[in-house]
């Protein structure tokens, strides 16, 4: 790979994240002056507080968005790329012996609907 490539590559992907980071602080500063204190009282915030509050719930609540998504960085991708692969190649009576076991170990997989206790 070209150097020159690289550092170009690299210095586009800082420029983009560093407009994204201030377009989004943008965005919170603006929906919290706009709402919060007609609603609560409370006082406005800066575009450094709004940046320190979108960056607290990304902390908080998780990367969402694409690869940080827990289904594929996760232990869910893993599992279900694995069953969707074993259940994929078990013919039908090695089905019919995984859902016998699983019934067995897990809940009843049947419909109750008939012994439900009805409300008096």
């Amino acid at each position: 790979m070209n150097k020159k490539f690289l550092f170009l590559k690299i210095f586009g992907a800082i420029t983009l994240f560093s407009a994204l980071a201030f377009i989004f602080s943008f965005i919170v500063m603006w929906l919290w002056n706009t709402i919060i204190p007609g609603i609560t009282g409370w006082k406005m915030i800066s575009f450094w507080e709004a940046a320190g509050l979108l960056l607290l719930s990304k902390i908080l609540f998780g990367m969402r968005g694409g690869r940080w998504h827990s289904g594929y960085w996760g232990h869910g991708y893993f599992w279900r790329k694995k069953w969707d692969n074993k259940i994929r190649t078990m013919n039908p009576e090695e089905r019919e012996r995984l859902k016998a076991d699983w019934k067995k170990y897990c809940c009843n997989w049947e419909d109750n609907s008939s012994n439900a206790p009805t409300a008096s």
